[in-house]
């Protein structure tokens, strides 16, 4: 998997839990949106750490993307 874009109303925290094992074997890109809870940018971006130490987070108004430099995959 290179790429998740997710815009799904509020549960992309909640598909980025479920995504853990994901992120961490597999490292792939991330755009999401982070205008559906007030909390958003924090939270996701934590999970996604969480999950994958190695990514780097770029928040831009309303949207979160997420990318590993030189993963190997």
């Amino acid at each position: 998997m290179d790429f998740i874009k997710a815009d799904i109303e509020g549960y992309e925290r909640y598909m980025l839990k479920g995504a853990a094992k994901t992120l961490k074997k597999f490292a792939p890109k991330l755009a999401l949106c982070t205008y559906h809870l007030p909390d958003d940018p924090e939270v996701m971006e934590k999970i996604i750490k969480e999950a994958n130490p190695a990514y780097n987070v770029i928040q831009k108004r309303t949207k979160l993307f997420a990318s590993v430099p030189n993963r190997k995959n």
